[in-house]
């Protein structure tokens, strides 16, 4: 669903050989499509070529030149599983425990400080900025400010009419995509997008990306809290778009989510909402299932503290069920 290079639905570490051709072909309109049998020859997989260094992988391709080989590894690296870190018992705490940076101590003030309907505005002129930097942003601030975005786009349409017209999309997009890897950015990202499809608006200007992000998210992690988010969004971006939608169904979206519920099977909650949102597919016609003050099924943290604005009275009681369901809970293994 969505489109690209055919990935598999799981990370690239668990590609076998086949799995790998595959992509390889599809893989920058077929700029490497010539690899492929190689790799199909020397039983190459994913987890095999994303330990080697690019010489190795080079030699082991017989590419052209090691850059070839480079931006095979970095489009395998993008698509690596996103796991807990160790001492991280969830996704909430692990946020809570990321350091601010001077950038966003200084960005949340100047948020903080300004008047009521100039803060979208604030922030995204920062986010450009930073998404500007490529690589070279600050991971930190990417996930605060998408965090940040999120609080003020719930529960307020004309503010959520200022960051789609702002080109807020595209900066969540572009974080997504720069720190794919990431875990928090990822799941941050996703609380944004499902807040931003909350109107039509929103869910169309996502478009295709937007699914491809999502799927993406979904088929690379075991991490119920993101299960849960990246349906929530999915949700949203389907259900308030024909267009969406309609793409969906066409790209195979039931398919896809059986393998998910397949994957989260030892999840019932996660899995219940999946099964909702396959019967939303499935139907005749696409029902609105959001509405302008829906709360993500996990509310983020943020840090430091302070709230950009007055916390919704949901926001607690949420973050407690999560935590209790959240308890007994393994994340840290990734599901082949």
């Amino acid at each position: 669903m969505g489109g690209g290079a055919s990935a598999p639905l799981k990370s690239s570490e668990m590609w076998n050989s086949e799995e790998l051709a595959d992509f390889l072909t599809g893989l920058s309109d077929g700029k490497f499509s010539s690899y492929s049998e190689i790799v199909r020859t020397e039983s190459l997989t994913g987890i095999g070529l994303m330990e080697m260094t690019a010489a190795a992988a080079s030699s082991a391709l017989n590419c052209e030149d090691e850059s070839q080989a480079a931006e095979i590894l970095e489009e395998l690296e993008k698509r690596r599983s996103l796991q807990l870190a160790g001492d991280d018992d969830c996704l909430a705490d692990g946020q809570r425990r990321r350091e601010n940076s001077e950038l966003v101590t200084d960005v949340e003030r100047r948020v903080i400080a300004a008047g009521n309907a100039d803060r979208p505005a604030i922030l995204m002129e920062h986010m450009r900025i930073e998404a500007g930097k490529g690589e070279k942003g600050e991971v930190e601030f990417a996930s605060w400010s998408l965090a940040a975005c999120t609080e003020l786009s719930q529960g307020n349409k004309d503010f959520r009419a200022v960051f789609i017209e702002g080109g807020v999309c595209d900066l969540v997009l572009q974080f997504m995509t720069t720190f794919a890897t990431d875990i928090f950015v990822q799941w941050q990202a996703c609380q944004c997008i499902g807040a931003l499809s909350a109107s039509k608006a929103g869910a169309d200007e996502f478009g295709i990306p937007g699914l491809q992000m999502l799927t993406s998210v979904l088929c690379r992690t075991d991490v119920n809290e993101l299960g849960f988010t990246g349906i929530w969004a999915l949700q949203n971006l389907l259900t308030n778009s024909a267009t969406n939608m309609q793409l969906a169904r066409a790209e195979g979206a039931t398919e896809f989510l059986v393998h998910l519920r397949e994957e989260f099977d030892s999840y019932p909650q996660l899995v219940y909402s999946i099964d909702k949102l396959i019967k939303i597919v499935q139907s005749t016609s696409t029902r609105r299932e959001s509405i302008d003050q829906i709360a993500s099924p996990i509310q983020s943290p943020r840090s430091p503290s302070r709230s950009l604005t007055p916390e919704p009275p949901w926001a607690a009681r949420m973050q407690s069920e999560s935590k209790e369901e959240s308890k007994g809970d393994d994340s840290s293994q990734y599901k082949s």
